[in-house]
């Protein structure tokens, strides 16, 4: 198929499957689990163009009540835009891809609320922005920082009694550049 990563990416069912990896592997029916809002056909179709584009391999299989399961993880850098593609994305595709990030938080906000009812937010659970005053290099310094901060806590092991989180950041300048405070 040879498609774009951000045209593969901007897509907030795909982004929510890829957001289900992390650094684990999981079956098709393990992701059901983790987006039960999201329809069995629909998840099946955009799992299988995941796999097709190169985003999830298969890395085995094994005996389950339906019949044999594949066993998927993230293929090396699958979830990632690359730096040359973002840097020269056109208005259209950025909106695009900024569009479905922001219906793929949605799409896990609503999951959470699904499984939390009306007793108020979970330790841990927040939200919060933050209109601040930056250079654009050090709104690139702040962004890189975010993401360390992200990787390292996506590298941690799996403990007994941890739960799967999913916290994202998105920053946009609000006014044109060149324009002084």
């Amino acid at each position: 198929m040879n498609r774009s990563r951000i045209e593969i990416l901007a897509h907030p069912i795909r982004l929510r499957i890829v957001g289900a990896f992390s650094k684990a592997r999981a079956t098709v029916e393990e992701i059901k689990r983790m987006l039960p809002d999201v329809p069995q056909a629909t998840l099946y179709r955009q799992v299988q163009l995941l796999i097709d584009e190169g985003v999830l391999r298969i890395v085995g299989h094994h005996r389950a009540r339906g019949g044999p399961q594949r066993i998927l993880s993230l293929a090396e850098g699958g979830g990632l835009i690359p730096d040359s593609e973002w840097n020269s994305a056109n208005a259209a595709e950025l909106e695009r891809i900024l569009t479905a990030f922001i219906a793929s938080m949605l799409g896990n906000a609503r999951t959470y609320l699904g499984f939390s009812g009306n007793r108020g937010p979970d330790p841990g659970v927040a939200c919060r922005g933050q209109v601040f005053f930056a250079t654009d290099a050090e709104a690139c310094e702040l962004r890189d920082r975010v993401h360390r901060l992200l990787a390292e806590a996506a590298d941690r092991p799996q403990l007994f009694g941890a739960r799967r989180w999913r916290a994202s950041f998105f920053s946009v300048p609000i006014e044109p550049a060149g324009r002084a405070a």
